[in-house]
């Protein structure tokens, strides 16, 4: 089969021959119907090793979706035929994590799969127990689910990324309430995604911040109240302002209840804090362009002494097996639009450009499709 492998030479894949092995008791082979080209990767490869120590050349990718080819003997979640979301995260439902309903820490995340052979020389490649940048994934049976639905691929491919961790933001980590004040910080895919949830959940003032006009525009279509310009020097007056209309008995323009980033900059975490009322939450969702170095921004007192509650957003803490399927009936009912947050699709060789176009914020969701 045919996949992009990543030589840890910056954002660069290059595609070629692989030879996939049959798979092992538990595992599931997948032929690749839809993956995005993830912001998350470009950070990876502009930033090598990550994870430190891994093995390069590599087949990237940590979310797809497609139909299911070969299973292993042991396994029972699916059948040849089905159609599955796939994901770096997997949910084994036994592990400490997965006991306490945190299936984004679950034991069995792992970055590092089997070995796979390259054709032209039979040396080695790695990938991380996923490897979605092909044509076909091998991965595990907890770390797919079977769906039966008409929606798009293109769109269950952005529910396999950033998508759910949006979602789950919204739904599972700090679940936003009826007439709440929101605000998104970083209006690319993860945060239209929470910013859409937010107003399925009856959030009453929904603030989009982004510096660029497209994605405050895109924000606008999809429920936003206002928008803000992220480079604004008066930006978090103008944030308090607007969320301290609501509710009125307590107007006291402190700031908003839910303030979610997911702008990939720390200087944004920050801003995020800033916008939060006490009492509020913060949920952050994205890894930093420098995610080995970067530190919060944030005031020592205004953390300890005004009650704001910081959450972490792993992929939107989505359990597998419970979410999905969810969130994937709130996109038929088009509740939830991820079709119109797909700007590109592209073959897979055409994927270092869908990287470059995603780096440079040109597009919200650049979707491959391998075997195209």
């Amino acid at each position: 089969m045919r996949a992009a492998l990543w030589h840890g030479n910056g954002r660069h894949v290059e595609v070629d021959d692989v030879n996939l092995p049959a798979p092992g008791p538990h595992e599931v082979v997948v032929d690749t119907t839809a993956v995005v080209a993830c912001i998350t990767d470009v950070i990876a490869f502009d930033n090598p090793p990550f994870p430190p120590g891994a093995h390069i050349p590599q087949i990237p990718g940590h979310g797809g979706v497609g139909i299911v080819s070969a299973v292993g003997s042991d396994v029972s979640r699916v059948r040849v035929g089905d159609t599955v979301l796939a994901s770096a995260n997997p949910w084994c439902g036994v592990c400490y994590a997965c006991l306490r309903d945190r299936p984004d820490m679950c034991g069995e995340l792992s970055f590092i799969g089997p070995e796979i052979e390259l054709a032209r020389t039979g040396s080695t490649v790695a990938h991380s127990y996923l490897g979605s940048y092909a044509e076909q994934m091998l991965t595990r049976e907890i770390q797919v689910v079977p769906l039966t639905t008409g929606v798009s691929h293109q769109a269950l491919a952005v529910l396999a990324d950033g998508g759910a961790g949006g979602v789950g933001g919204a739904f599972n980590v700090a679940p936003v309430t009826a007439g709440a004040s929101v605000a998104v910080v970083g209006c690319g895919m993860t945060g239209l995604a929470y910013l859409q949830s937010a107003r399925v959940l009856g959030a009453e003032t929904i603030i989009a911040i982004d510096p660029l006009a497209h994605r405050r525009e895109l924000a606008e279509k999809f429920g936003a109240t206002h928008t803000f310009d992220a480079n604004d020097t008066d930006l978090v007056e103008k944030v308090k302002e607007v969320a301290g209309s609501y509710p009125a008995l307590f107007g006291d323009k402190r700031g908003v209840e839910f303030a979610f980033e997911a702008a990939g900059d720390a200087t944004a975490m920050g801003t995020a804090m800033a916008i939060t009322r006490p009492t509020g939450h913060v949920v952050l969702a994205s890894v930093t362009k420098d995610f080995l170095t970067a530190t919060l921004p944030i005031s020592a007192f205004d953390a300890a002494m005004n009650g704001k509650q910081i959450h972490g957003c792993q992929w939107g803490q989505t359990n597998l097996l419970r979410d999905i399927p969810v969130w994937t009936r709130l996109l038929e009912r088009g509740e939830l639009d991820f079709d119109s947050m797909v700007s590109t699709t592209v073959g897979l060789d055409a994927i270092d450009g869908a990287l470059d176009q995603v780096a440079a914020c040109e597009v919200v969701a650049a979707v491959v499709e391998p075997r195209r």
